[in-house]
């Protein structure tokens, strides 16, 4: 299976807005089957270049819902055990150049993304705090943690890709979809400094 990521980079969605929906696309096909199309001319197109996968340790990020409670009493755990975690987290964010991963915990710049996600691709604006207190959000909560970073972009200078100012591009994709092979309901998110 070829697996082709798309992005709109003249409006460069931040994925915040349903109507961010058009602005990104995970297409998979036959590999074996792939045949190259021509581009239309008004489209941009980068340079393909060749990279080398490496198994990587991705940790998540001291405030990522899956662990930010392990903090929260920290007579539990204790404040060294938080403080030896947090410098656990940094020096495995330590890697030098642009950051791309498939799978894997993301590099967050900003927040955590999957109830982002999970609102969002279910047509609930969160560009503000409503949208995460509406009724609608409070009944999807539960499928946030469904979601799972297919894919992170980094900005990279070798490649010419800059994503808004020095961010990354997150897709994302809930598990039960990975696992039918359903890419048509992912979501994409840009975060940036």
């Amino acid at each position: 299976m070829l697996l082709s990521f798309f992005y709109e980079v003249e409006e460069q969605a931040w994925g915040y807005d349903p109507k961010h929906a058009p602005y990104s696309r995970v297409i998979a096909t036959d590999a074996a089957a792939a045949v190259a199309t021509p581009v239309p001319e008004d489209v941009t197109v980068f340079p393909s270049f060749a990279m080398t996968a490496a198994r990587v340790l991705t940790v998540p990020e001291s405030d990522e819902t899956r662990v930010e409670g392990l903090w929260a009493d920290r007579t539990v755990y204790g404040s060294a055990s938080a403080e030896l975690y947090d410098a656990f987290e940094v020096d495995a964010a330590s890697e030098a150049g642009p950051q791309h991963r498939v799978f894997g915990w993301p590099d967050l710049i900003q927040n955590p993304m999957q109830l982002h996600c999970q609102l969002a691709a279910n047509g609930i604006y969160v560009g503000d705090s409503k949208g995460y207190r509406s009724r609608k959000a409070q009944r999807l909560l539960s499928g946030a943690t469904d979601w799972i970073l297919l894919c992170q972009i980094d900005t990279d200078d070798d490649v010419g890709w800059m994503w808004g100012d020095v961010g990354t591009l997150y897709f994302w994709i809930r598990r039960q979809d990975l696992a039918a092979a359903d890419f048509t309901r992912t979501w994409t998110i840009l975060q940036c400094t």
